[in-house]
């Protein structure tokens, strides 16, 4: 923003003491170069108000800025409401005629298409060529400067802090917006003094994602963004992790809850830019806790979002946040995780079509294949499979096998057919009754399987889930049209037309071999390989395709057309375009015959081509083939573990949709538990039961996070002294080192000395206090080395030497039972440092 604009100075720099600075500067502008805002100041941290300041310093510019900065304002900077006709001036101001557009035909971006009258200061008229105001110029400069000047203009027109930029790619930003982008927390802090409104929201076409940035947007978005921070300052501060200006913001009624233009609200926008610390901080703000679970425009929650976007880190602190702790063993836990947004299940038995595992399941980042290994997704589906899923996965291998048994021998008991296209009538005999009996058991099977299972399916998910769910499972949906293929064949032989028949069957049976892929995914040694057939065909073979398609159709007219018209060409295999297409797909693998090339009308010209293509083709696409599936194969096997997880993953969820939606509500109820009563089945809360251990125990926890309390204050501690100690040793030559040192001792001393008991503390008040109410006063006898001090040298020490093993009485000397009128006998107290 600040790159593309800049507009020098010109003329002599103000004078602190010139009363006449604007009319000086008015005057100064042509006709070419009217921009007062960026005579004042610019982008190239220059400007006649900066030299003013250098020249006058702060109290002859705020005197300045009182006496003649008013005119720019409306109302002498109290500001108004300004309405569409001051932004069309403003917009139009070097036109003289100008048409005005309709509103329907406006840019979706244009402010006209979001126009609400609001207040203003800064007049329209004297603002930059992107609608920012002086504050806004002076904020981006982000200089120690400017930085005075801003919060000097604030001072003497706190109005300012309500301007925006009006333009329509940073539309909707203003001065608290840009304050928390640069990390100025002192302006932040002046602007909301100032008046500045805590939920206005920026949204210009810079502050939208890349896919939304274009004239015609993207239906669906993936929130990535070099500026998309969430409209709201609330959300600005969230995303650039400003805890100060977060809580400020906070105390200063900011809904965290509020959604932007795509639905997105705090917790959204922290997983967006992948802000680990800050969802936490938000969720569990001590004023105003973010409300967890609001669904975006989308239909994600922030867990949902997570899983879309591949942030596996803060999806399990999602999950651990939201997770409700039973019982707690040294390390090991038992918690339980709601389901509502993980489930692919409702708490109806419906189908969570937004749930996180699915979303997981369909997503091609290495994140989400973290986030299905270990944790709470792959408890989820243990209990599923031990539920439900097991069954059905060995019911449908057993029927597979079966119907594959009858298919097969229908096949095999097929008679013999001549290349005559006259029908010979068939004999009945034993074979042709076995026959028979197999055809009709196939066709029973299939019947079958597409009424009552698939149409079960298609009942209960209706047939756009239906058909969305084979996209993800591509062996299911080559089974289902291998068996409409078989079905196809039944006119054919009603009608006598075997060949026809025979064609048909000849690609419906390898079909119906293939859904064993889908059962071979189950098993952790094959369940890789079906992750790399599948990746192979679907990205090395597809890439490779293309290209391979274009280059064979180029070289296909080539040969085609050397061969065309020479003698005995019926023979060979260039005879006919389709012909010579295959005949170059031979080529490719190795099948060909040189001496071929010189029976052509131009036997030179053909083995030139013939040696262009081989190079081309056998060598350097065949081979880059070879090795992008090398690539894939080594991914896939380096990650064997969780591919296999994800496969057998897609397995149970497919084999879920084909419950009902009774019985899936009643595994629901099995594999997970209720976390609290409802009386809408379709809102209950349940969750599912983890035993898990973690690698520290709270004690261990809590141990660490005081020594790490302890080493920072100690190194802050140190860091003082040595600077005062530094500061010192340049009055007196020498001695720095010893000084630091001596700072250093200082503070271990007084971070290793122990906490003593308090009643000889409390002992000691009271006699202070009898002594100066006049009563008696016992003397305290000096603590001697051997004698009766309480502590020395980080050791408690009583009136004489204590043999080892032996605990100190209660009433003898060392540690003292306190006196139970003065009671806190836990207080501790520090003792006072050499």
């Amino acid at each position: 923003m600040g790159n593309s604009l800049g507009c020098g100075s010109c003329g002599r720099p103000i004078a602190a003491n010139d009363g006449s600075v604007l009319d000086r500067v008015i005057s100064q502008a042509s006709n070419e170069d009217d921009c007062l805002l960026y005579r004042l100041a610019n982008y190239k941290n220059g400007g006649e108000l900066i030299d003013a300041y250098n020249v006058g310093g702060q109290v002859e510019v705020e005197k300045l800025i009182r006496e003649q900065f008013g005119v720019l304002m409306y109302c002498d900077g109290k500001g108004q409401v300004i309405n569409r006709a001051e932004y069309l001036r403003w917009k139009f101001r070097d036109l003289k005629q100008v048409v005005l557009p309709i509103e329907a035909s406006l840019s979706p971006h244009d402010p006209l298409a979001k126009w609400e009258d609001h207040e203003a200061c800064w007049q329209m008229q004297y603002r930059g060529s992107l609608g920012e105001t002086l504050l806004h110029v002076l904020i981006i400069c982000d200089t120690k400067l400017h930085t005075r000047l801003a919060r000097l203009i604030i001072k003497c027109f706190p109005k300012l802090a309500l301007d925006v930029v009006e333009g329509e790619e940073y539309l909707g930003a203003s001065g608290l917006h840009l304050a928390i982008a640069y990390a100025n927390n002192e302006l932040v802090q002046d602007l909301v003094d100032a008046g500045a409104n805590v939920m206005q929201r920026a949204i210009g076409s810079f502050f939208l994602p890349r896919d939304q940035q274009l004239a015609r947007a993207k239906k669906h978005t993936d929130y990535e963004g070099l500026a998309y921070l969430g409209e709201y300052p609330l959300a600005w501060a969230a995303c650039c992790a400003n805890e100060s200006v977060y809580n400020l913001l906070c105390d200063s009624s900011a809904n965290p809850d509020a959604q932007d233009s795509f639905g997105n609200m705090i917790l959204h926008m922290v997983v967006v830019c992948d802000k680990l610390d800050m969802f936490g901080y938000a969720l569990r703000h001590p004023r105003l806790p973010a409300k967890n679970g609001i669904c975006n425009k989308a239909g994600l929650t922030p867990l949902t979002l997570a899983c879309k976007l591949g942030r596996a880190e803060v999806f399990k602190e999602m999950l651990e946040l939201s997770c409700r702790e039973f019982w707690r063993y040294s390390n090991i836990t038992c918690s339980a995780y709601p389901l509502n947004a993980l489930d692919t299940l409702l708490p109806d038995g419906r189908t969570n079509w937004n749930s996180a595992l699915f979303i997981i399941l369909n997503g091609t980042k290495e994140e989400h294949l973290d986030m299905l290994d270990g944790g709470i997704i792959q408890r989820l589906l243990e209990e599923k499979w031990k539920t439900f899923a097991r069954q059905q996965f060995l019911k449908r291998l057993g029927i597979l096998a079966l119907h594959l048994l009858t298919l097969s021998m229908a096949v095999y008991l097929r008679p013999e057919r001549k290349a005559s296209d006259v029908a010979v009538e068939e004999e009945w005999d034993v074979t042709a009754v076995l026959r028979a009996s197999f055809e009709v058991g196939t066709l029973c099977n299939i019947m079958s399987y597409l009424l009552l299972q698939q149409g079960g399916e298609i009942k209960n998910q209706g047939l756009s889930s239906f058909l969305k769910q084979l996209g993800n499972a591509p062996a299911k949906a080559i089974f289902l049209v291998s068996n409409f293929m078989i079905l196809l064949c039944i006119p054919f032989r009603i009608n006598g037309d075997h060949k026809t028949e025979e064609a048909i069957l000849l690609f419906a049976v390898p079909g119906s071999w293939f859904l064993l892929m889908f059962f071979a995914g189950a098993v952790r040694l094959t369940g890789p390989f079906v992750t790399m057939v599948y990746s192979m065909i679907t990205g090395d073979m597809l890439t490779f395709g293309m290209i391979y398609t274009v280059v064979l159709f180029g070289f296909s007219q080539s040969f085609y057309f050397l061969y065309k018209g020479f003698p005995g060409v019926k023979n060979s295999q260039y005879d006919s375009y389709a012909a010579t297409w295959m005949a170059l797909f031979q080529i490719t693998l190795g099948d060909y015959n040189y001496p071929d090339l010189s029976n052509t009308t131009y036997p030179a010209l053909s083995k030139t081509v013939f040696a262009i293509f081989m190079v081309l083709v056998p060598i350097l696409l065949l081979n880059m083939l070879i090795a992008m599936m090398g690539n894939t194969y080594a991914h896939v096997i380096e990650q064997s573990e969780k591919e296999w997880m994800k496969q057998w993953a897609k397995i149970v969820v497919t084999l879920e949709r084909a419950v009902h939606q009774t019985d899936a509500h009643h595994y629901l109820q099995e594999y997970s538990m209720s976390l609290g009563p409802s009386d809408d089945p379709a809102t209950e809360q349940r969750g599912v039961l983890v035993i898990k251990s973690k690698s520290k125990t709270r004690a261990k926890q809590r141990k660490g996070a005081v020594c790490n309390w302890k080493a920072r204050f100690l190194s802050s501690s140190i860091a003082r002294d040595s600077g005062r100690g530094t500061e010192t040793v340049l009055c007196s030559e020498g001695g720095q080192g010893d000084h630091q040192r001596a700072a250093q001792a200082r503070h271990v001393r007084r971070a290793a000395a122990p906490y003593h008991v308090g009643p000889r503390v409390h002992l000691h008040a009271r006699q202070d206090q009898e002594g100066r109410q006049g009563g008696p006063r016992r003397r305290q006898r000096p603590h001697r080395p051997g004698g009766g001090g309480p502590l020395r040298d980080g050791r408690l020490h009583g009136g004489g030497r204590a043999s080892p093993g032996r605990r100190p009485q209660a009433g003898g000397p060392g540690l003292r039972r306190p006196h139970r009128r003065h009671g806190h006998a836990g207080l501790l107290q520090r003792p006072q440092p050499p």
